[in-house]
């Protein structure tokens, strides 16, 4: 019998952009800022297992501002290769800072609410751990099929090993941990969340 090529349905885009140019500059301020943040208070308790979380973190704040302002350029050419209508507008969330020192990771968690996540990595040393993104099918983790080779479409997790200066934007719904800081040095990145609307969305609050 004749089998035309296999269909692959319903997959879910991820962004992986390099910002050496854009943020080379800011960079080292948004370490400063977060190793200065992490000295004067103890942040939050979400995802992290260890480590430190700082809470939302003001647009005011020059750095953030100046940040989330390259970020937003990232967000607009991802939106354009998966179609987004236009007119549209980019909410953002505030964002926050994290350091991961030895043994801190971040348990599996989702950011409800919100249409892309992203992290952006300050500093990421060797073997400091990747981010690993759970398949969100809940069928291919649980199915009783062995596979010979596993693939983008029947992978249960599939990993992403971060660089310095990457941004990586996801969909919020895809269930995402990170693996524990193997080294010595801290992990440095920072995320965020946000929302994309078109001018005529009902779900826009006039």
């Amino acid at each position: 019998m004749k089998q035309t090529q296999n269909a692959f349905f319903f997959s879910h885009a991820v962004g992986r952009f390099s910002l050496e140019d854009e943020m080379k500059e800011l960079n080292e301020e948004l370490i400063n800022l977060s190793l200065d943040l992490e000295k004067k208070n103890s942040g939050v308790v979400k995802s992290n297992i260890g480590g430190y979380q700082s809470d939302f973190l003001q647009r005011s704040n020059r750095i953030i501002g100046a940040t989330k302002d390259v970020i937003l350029k990232a967000i607009n050419q991802f939106a354009d290769t998966i179609y987004v209508k236009k007119p549209y507008t980019v909410i953002f969330d505030d964002p926050w800072l994290n350091v991961n020192r030895e043994s801190h990771s971040n348990k599996t968690h989702t950011h409800p609410g919100s249409d892309l996540s992203l992290t952006y990595y300050c500093e990421v040393p060797a073997d400091c751990g990747r981010i690993v993104f759970e398949n969100p099918v809940l069928h291919q983790r649980t199915t009783s099929i062995w596979y010979e080779k596993h693939d983008v479409w029947n992978s249960e997790y599939i990993n992403l090993t971060p660089k310095k200066y990457d941004l990586i934007i996801f969909p919020s719904y895809l269930p995402h941990y990170v693996e524990p800081n193997k080294s010595n040095k801290p992990r440095i990145s920072l995320a965020c969340n946000a929302q994309i609307r078109n001018d005529k969305d009902r779900r826009v609050i006039k």
